[in-house]
């Protein structure tokens, strides 16, 4: 059985790749996820907490905003909640660009598009 990086593993050299060739954007993420008190869950969804939001966003010079949701590599079976479905659509509708990630690599591959192309077009399935 092949042993895949795990999401986090991924996302980090993501992230970290992504800071050392785009100087110019803003990347952070939204930590929507982790294992916390029911007290703090509570806190945190008063707060603005919503179910399915993508992991990562980037804010380009051009004043756009695009969003990340990274999964393991499509090898490893990802699961995409129906938060998430509903959440894309919503970018969808609204033009934002946006975009499953299935590891590292398809994350540099997909994200070079977005940005190199400015007249990007490419919606994932």
């Amino acid at each position: 059985m092949i042993k895949y990086a795990s999401e986090h593993d991924e996302q980090v050299a993501f992230v970290n790749w992504f800071r050392l060739n785009y100087h110019n954007y803003l990347i952070y993420s939204v930590p929507n996820s982790g294992i916390r008190s029911k007290t703090i869950g509570i806190r945190m969804k008063q707060e603005g907490l919503l179910k399915g939001v993508f992991d990562l966003q980037i804010l380009t010079p051009d004043k756009e905003i695009i969003f990340i949701e990274f999964k393991r590599v499509k090898e490893a079976n990802p699961k995409i909640s129906k938060e998430q479905k509903e959440f894309k659509k919503f970018l969808d509708d609204n033009n934002y660009k946006n975009f499953f990630a299935f590891g590292f690599l398809d994350a540099m591959e997909k994200i070079k598009e977005v940005i190199d192309d400015k007249n990007w077009k490419w919606q994932q399935s």
